[in-house]
């Protein structure tokens, strides 16, 4: 917009200056005038964009070059004023292109160079300059006015060598006062504040200091007295094998603290490693060698807000980097500031060290102690399983010699009543009976062996085909509703109708099942109350939950209760039975429950609020199946693992 309307008058201008040849005088100050109008305009909108983006400066070298800008441009519009409006005089005219030449001469140095003189500091040394030049010159003249009261008055040529020679007492002055200034000091001790002073005191500050966050603070504390800035950090470098980690503690002022992570091969880390020298905000924008920032870390150190970076090595590592922001007085960072922050880093590498060697032994020592717990519950888990499997061989002899010793016994009262001849038919049948039924326990021992074996193996026979729940239901619980009963036991099945047909091997989850509610049947005394309950998950689930109001399960036998072989109760108050109180098996009952339904793509658990055989706070057993069957076979299946969920 403003291109065209800069267009625009240029024409009009012109126009006017064309016809200004030809026409009279007034045309020719009428388009003198609108030149001038023109130019007035003009850099009466450059000064009101200036001012606006001026305010909304943050970092202090962008407000630096701003004010460098601006006053080359004053330069160049007082040479433009002085040429376009003081034609008249050939001298105003050589001041003003003498002007307008140093206003460009000093745009060009800050089109081509990044780092500018510091304006304030030279708009300082200038007014400086010039009060001392005006001084001077004034005790001159009064000098030589007082003390040649003869003098009728001073010729101009006279009055311009008294001001030469004022301006050059000024110019050797500065430098004159500073080496006075450095002889005492060597003659006379200093009793002020200095760097050296500063980072003297900071050296013993920090030299018990092991811990990151003190160390953090220290640091951030010195930057901020000495430098006065907005806000400062300590930044932990952590080089990996396929990335580096930032990661900021913030101490003073507000930035963000979470950690960036960069690759090697980023511009700002590798500045930093093989440079070693601090990096201006001024040249992460504007230096082409930083043009490959990526996005999130560009975003990043914008959002840190900081002017400088100094990196810490110890001794040729990049342990981390020291941030300083904006200062508060709005000047940027000179040659002075940056030694100091250079020397600060040198001093604070070891430090440094020290402290994240004790922050790694620490999490080292954690690490020990978290393996080490996690080293003895897993002694404990297989001092309980060896245990469980040496239990396993007497609870095994127990109940297989029972049945046995009833085949034994029944087997030789048959054979020494038929060489007598006096067994009759009620006998024969009472003692097949016996012989039926103690094999019967002893096929029902093998057999659980048997599928143990097998899931252990993982090749479970599993034989899928379209069933309910309900009669799945059935099946399991076929065998105990006599004992149930039995030991005067309530018995809830809730839901199991509900539940649309699905997909297994009824047998083997009928197996399942029965173990589970065999289990609330042995740990739940006469009485007692047993629930079934069923109901659908989601679209493609359905739970089952056998709740008993039994002893319950403690919290230490919850995690290893699926495990074979494992039992609760000891093994010398071992006591057989298929369905009395307490009455355990060989612990392989809950064991094939879960291998079961593991290999029907469900899972399995235990809810218990612990083991108490006076209040009875009973347990839950839940399980989750899908209705569709388990999923398709993989090649890449692992085999099955048995995962301690529940109690036997």
């Amino acid at each position: 917009v403003w291109g065209f309307v800069g267009a625009g008058w240029g024409v009009v201008v012109l126009i006017v200056a064309l016809h200004a040849w030809t026409s009279e005088d007034a045309l020719r100050t009428t388009g003198a005038a609108l030149a001038a109008l023109g130019w007035v305009a003009l850099w009466a909108i450059l000064a009101a964009v200036w001012m606006r983006q001026y305010v909304q400066m943050e970092w202090a070298f962008q407000r630096n070059r701003a004010l460098y800008w601006t006053w080359a441009s004053i330069l160049l519009v007082v040479g433009q004023a002085l040429v376009m409006f003081v034609p008249s005089s050939w001298l105003v005219g050589a001041v003003g292109l003498l002007l307008h030449l140093s206003g460009l001469m000093a745009i060009s140095i800050a089109i081509t160079r990044l780092d500018l003189p510091n304006v304030r500091a030279v708009l300082r040394q200038s007014f400086i300059l010039a009060l001392l030049v005006l001084l001077m010159t004034v005790l001159l003249l009064v000098s030589l006015v007082v003390f040649s009261p003869g003098l009728q008055s001073l010729q101009p040529t006279s009055v311009l060598l008294m001001i030469a020679v004022a301006a050059g007492l000024a110019l050797i002055y500065e430098p004159s006062r500073e080496l006075i200034g450095r002889l005492a000091d060597r003659l006379v001790p200093h009793t002020g504040y200095d760097l050296d002073e500063k980072l003297r005191q900071y050296s013993l500050a920090i030299g018990n200091i092991i811990d990151l966050e003190r160390l953090a603070v220290v640091v951030t504390e010195t930057v901020g007295e000495v430098l006065d800035v907005r806000r400062a950090a300590l930044i932990l470098v952590t080089e990996e094998a396929q990335m580096v980690r930032l990661r900021p503690l913030p101490e003073s002022g507000s930035f963000p603290s979470e950690e960036v992570i960069l690759d090697h091969s980023d511009p700002f880390v590798t500045y930093m490693r093989e440079q070693k020298q601090p990096l201006l905000q001024l040249k992460l924008e504007q230096s082409p060698a930083f043009q490959d920032l990526s996005p999130p870390v560009r975003e990043w150190l914008n959002r840190m807000g900081m002017e400088v970076y100094v990196p810490i090595f110890a001794p040729s590592i990049l342990l981390g980097m020291l941030a300083a922001g904006p200062p508060r007085s709005g000047e940027p960072f000179g040659r002075r500031e940056q030694a100091f922050l250079i020397s600060l880093a040198y001093q604070t590498a070891v430090a440094l060290r020290n402290a994240r060697m004790f922050a790694d032994v620490l999490e080292l020592n954690f690490d020990v102690a978290q393996l080490n717990e996690e080293l003895r519950r897993t002694m404990e888990r297989l001092e309980r399983l060896n245990q469980a499997k040496t239990d396993f061989l007497a609870v095994a002899s127990h109940e297989l010699r029972t049945p046995l010793t009833h085949v034994k016994g029944y087997a030789d009262l048959l054979m020494e009543l038929c060489q007598a001849r006096t067994i009759t038919v009620e006998q024969t049948a009472e003692i097949s009976h016996s012989i039926s039924t103690a094999s019967d326990r002893l096929t029902s021992i093998i057999e659980d062996i048997i599928n143990m074996s097998q899931l252990e193996a993982n090749k479970p026979d599993l034989f899928l085909t379209p069933t309910t729940l309900k009669a799945v239901m059935r099946f399991a619980l076929e065998p105990w509703l006599e004992p149930i009963q039995r030991r005067r036991m309530h018995l809830t099945v809730q839901g199991v109708e509900d539940i649309p047909p699905i997909v297994a091997d009824l047998q083997r989850l009928a197996q399942a099942l029965g173990h589970l509610i065999s289990n609330a049947l042995k740990y739940t005394p006469d009485g007692g109350r047993i629930t079934v309950h069923a109901r659908l998950v989601n679209g493609e689930q359905f739970e089952v939950v056998v709740s008993d109001t039994g002893v319950g399960i403690s919290a230490a036998d919850q995690d290893v209760i699926f495990e074979k072989f494992f039992r609760v109760e000891r093994t010398d108050l071992h006591s057989s039975g298929q369905f009395s109180f307490k009455g355990a098996g060989p612990g392989l009952g809950l064991a094939i429950a879960r291998g079961v339904i593991e290999a029907h793509g469900g899972r399995i658990w235990v809810v218990s609020e612990g083991c108490d055989e006076v209040r009875c706070p009973g347990s839950a057993f839940h399980v989750v199946l899908p209705l569709g069957g388990p999923p398709a076979a993989d090649d890449t299946a692992q085999p099955f693992t048995v995962l301690p969920e529940g109690l036997e």
